[in-house]
């Protein structure tokens, strides 16, 4: 898979435990066509891999009875995905994450790739929802945020100009707030 996550080269026995076809699986995120796989669990393991540089694994239920477990290497250029039958799970009806793959530990060029990454992602951006779309899809995994907002100082007060995952009010109540001289505590 690239960065992206869009498959750039699949086995057909790979596709064929994925329940669909090589020429259906190139050049797609795995979610456009199998849907089992549009799960936060799997898109949360993908993100992670891609920007901690850690190995890792889950397992998820392809329909109707087929248990596979997704095995996640990353690299600078994107993920090697082994997939494999796997026992079924006993606690859970849905994707749930399993034993970590061993880890590979990410070096100082790693890093700097993902921030390069990043910044090359955030010169396509538009608008200011743009960004806030492709922050929202590079960054909150690896800190396991589950909101973010974009936020400016203007003339001496809080501009909120952008959000994903907290509430019309709460943001609400912070813009326009005059700018801290400590920083902001955390909202949970």
């Amino acid at each position: 898979m690239d960065l992206d996550g869009r498959i750039t080269f699949i086995t057909t026995t790979a596709a064929d435990l994925l329940g669909a076809s090589t020429v259906d699986l190139l050049v797609v995120l795995p979610r456009q066509v199998l849907p089992w796989q549009d799960d936060p669990v799997v898109e949360d393991r993908y993100r992670a891999a891609v920007l901690s540089q850690e190995a890792t694994s889950f397992t998820a239920l392809r329909p109707p009875d087929r248990w596979l477990s997704s095995h996640l290497y990353p690299d600078v250029c994107g993920i090697s995905v082994r997939i494999a039958s796997a026992s079924p799970s006993p606690a859970s009806e849905t994707s749930e994450v399993l034993h970590p793959a061993p880890s590979a530990a990410p070096g100082r060029s790693t890093a700097h790739h993902h921030l390069m990454h990043l910044a090359s992602t955030l010169t396509e951006a538009v608008g200011v929802m743009d960004v806030i779309d492709r922050i929202d899809d590079l960054v909150p995994t690896a800190f396991e945020a589950q909101a973010l907002a974009l936020v400016i100082a203007e003339e001496g007060r809080l501009r909120i100009i952008g959000y994903r995952g907290y509430t019309a009010e709460l943001m609400d109540r912070f813009d326009g707030t005059p700018w801290p001289r400590t920083p902001l505590p955390c909202v949970s």
